[in-house]
């Protein structure tokens, strides 16, 4: 069988832990110590590195989706639960897009169902919002101070795009519902945390 395996030790002052990622026809499999680790997210959390490099600077002016990977891959390294999230909206956005197009294509789809996915979609969606929106409040509280100590002046601050923002579960399913009949032309999702963005304000 052929198989990949990526393999490393991280010392944290007297602390040395091995971690390992093999790569094989049946899947991944990560291991910790030796240990095999069932949930890729308890593997995620362990691993808490930070890597700069030149090509980080594209993250202004790249696209909304390189900006929210980024954010996923920083909030799922402090926060296991996070990714549980992420995989569940995830799974039921591609479900939901799929029963969208099936309702366009198919006169007689249960609308009742639509809304049960929507339901999930935003109350799972609003959990993430939630986390995501802490974070950056997180790092907003200091990242004027780290920005001036390099450069001597200015004010930097991150802004949190997202259509779930200052509103209400209720308000967010209801803009869903009016939007039902535009998403079904589509053929797939229009709004929600999955088109959330970032920006970098200097001196506003």
């Amino acid at each position: 069988m052929e198989k990949a395996i990526v393999e490393g030790k991280i010392q944290a002052n007297d602390d040395i832990t091995e971690y390992k990622i093999e790569l094989d026809s049946s899947g991944k499999k990560v291991f910790i110590d030796k240990d095999k680790i069932n949930k890729i997210s308890d593997y995620i959390s362990k691993i808490n590195i930070i890597l700069f490099n030149p090509l980080d600077t594209k993250i202004v002016t790249d696209s909304p989706a390189s900006r929210r990977r980024m954010l996923n891959i920083e909030i799922s390294q402090v926060n296991k639960e996070y990714l549980l999230l992420l995989a569940n909206y995830n799974k039921i956005l591609k479900h939901r897009n799929a029963y969208l197009k099936q309702l366009f294509l198919n006169g007689n789809a249960s609308g009742e169902y639509i809304d049960i996915l929507t339901k999930k979609l935003v109350d799972i969606g609003y959990q993430i919002y939630e986390i995501r929106n802490n974070y950056i409040n997180m790092i907003n509280e200091n990242i004027t101070n780290i920005y001036q100590n390099i450069f001597e002046y200015g004010e930097l601050k991150i802004k949190y795009k997202s259509n779930f923002k200052d509103k209400k579960i209720d308000k967010i399913m209801e803009e869903y519902r009016k939007n039902y009949r535009k998403e079904m032309s589509f053929g797939k999702t229009l709004s929600g945390i999955h088109h959330d963005d970032i920006e970098f304000m200097l001196d506003g």
